[in-house]
């Protein structure tokens, strides 16, 4: 699982190759996200910052192709391909250290709110690991 680093648009980064000032690209598909609380949903490998797409409606033509339409209407058209793929996004849980811990003794648990709790009492001490890939 990956989140954003940027406020943008999760794209698959071989659709953007030739993409240029001269040629811009409209994307065939593409998914709004923002950083740090979306996660790049599966097939997508980049995010490219909302700064570099032309956001527009399925009336624009900011490409000499005819533009996607979205689901709500917006399509999606970049002006410089990524490279290399992985772009601003990054893995879950990249901003906890080996040995860090998460969760101090006595704070209040997180996960038991929802079950109409304050705190859990651990039995035994807890390990837990995480893994990825980028």
């Amino acid at each position: 699982m990956h989140l954003s680093a940027m406020d943008g648009i999760a794209v698959r980064s071989a659709n953007t190759v030739g993409a240029n000032e001269q040629n811009p690209v409209t994307l065939p598909d593409a998914a709004r996200v923002n950083t740090g609380g979306n996660i790049v949903p599966p097939g997508y490998d980049a995010v490219i910052m909302i700064e570099d797409v032309w956001v527009g409606s399925k009336s624009d033509d900011f490409s000499r192709s005819a533009p996607v339409e979205r689901r709500d209407g917006e399509t999606y058209t970049v002006r410089k391909p990524v490279s290399p793929p992985w772009q601003h996004v990054r893995p879950v849980g990249e901003d906890i250290g080996e040995s860090e811990m998460i969760l101090p003794r006595g704070a209040p648990d997180p996960a038991a709110r929802p079950r109409g709790r304050s705190q859990t009492t651990a039995s035994r001490r807890l390990r837990s690991s995480v893994s990825g890939r980028a």
